[in-house]
C-alpha cells in the first residue's frame, strides 16, 4: 500500500522524508521505495539521534547507477570482482554504530548520495555511494 501510494504520488514530483538511523524500515525505504539518502544531521532537532535525509526522484533514479545493481554484484564490487565506475559500495559491521555513523557523514557531507542498502543479516550492510547526476532540464 505505501508502495503504490509513493509511485503514483512520486511520479511528478520530488517526495522528501526523514528517518532515524537505527529504524528497521531505513533499508525498505532505500530498497523497496526508491528513496535516495541525501543528506544526515547527527542530532536531528536536538533528540541526540541521526536521522537521514531522503528523497524519491523519479528523473534522478533513473540516471543513478545503484539501484540497477543487483544484490550479488554489490558484494562482488566489495570484493573487487565487479568494476564500479561511477559508484562505491561500502561493507559496514552495524554493531560499530559509531565508525558507521561517522562514515555516512563524511560521505553524504562531501556530496555523495546513498543510492543502495542492502541489509545482507542484522550486523552487515551493503551501502552503495554515488554523486549525484547532472539532471538536464526539461
Amino acid at each position: 500500500m505505501l508502495q503504490a501510494t509513493l509511485e503514483n504520488e512520486g511520479k511528478d514530483r520530488i517526495t522528501e522524508a526523514v528517518a532515524y538511523l537505527n529504524n528497521p524500515m531505513l533499508h525498505n525505504y532505500i530498497e523497496k521505495f526508491g528513496f535516495v539518502v541525501c543528506g544526515a544531521d547527527p542530532d536531528y532537532k536536538g533528540s541526540g539521534e541521526m536521522f537521514l535525509l531522503m528523497r524519491r526522484d523519479e528523473k534522478e533514479r533513473t540516471q543513478l547507477k545503484g539501484p540497477a545493481l543487483t544484490k550479488e554484484e554489490i558484494i562482488l564490487a566489495v570484493l573487487g570482482r565487479k568494476e564500479n565506475r561511477g559508484f562505491e559500495v561500502r561493507q559496514y559491521d552495524l554493531q560499530n554504530e559509531e565508525e558507521f555513523k561517522n562514515d555516512l557523514l563524511v560521505r553524504l557531507r562531501g556530496g555523495s548520495l546513498l543510492t543502495r542498502f542492502y541489509l545482507a543479516n542484522k550486523n552487515t550492510a551493503y551501502v552503495v555511494f554515488e554523486k549525484p547526476p547532472v539532471l538536464k532540464a526539461s
